[in-house]
């Protein structure tokens, strides 16, 4: 892979982490208080072809939730979001 896109994968990958963290922070009512971390990992279940997004949610008192999205960082919607903090909940 070439330079040019190597830093074109990774700028793409950074700008839809930082639509997923907007996206949980404006659907799930966050506050500015709240850290939010975005990955994109593969998943472990074997029905499951695709990699995951997994969102952590770190609070003041530091205690750490965790919503998996089971879609591809660059697919996931707010829709996405909002039915896996459901049913996490």
């Amino acid at each position: 892979m070439s330079l040019a896109l190597d830093i074109r994968q990774k700028s793409a990958d950074l700008w839809h982490m930082q639509r997923v963290k907007r996206l949980a922070r404006q659907y799930l009512m966050l506050g500015p208080h709240v850290l939010i971390r975005v990955a994109e990992l593969p998943c472990s279940d074997e029905n499951c072809p695709e990699p995951v997004t997994q969102i952590s949610l770190l609070g003041l008192d530091l205690t750490r939730q965790m919503i998996v999205v089971h879609r591809p960082l660059a697919e996931v919607s707010a829709a996405d979001i909002a039915y896996a903090a459901q049913v996490r909940s």
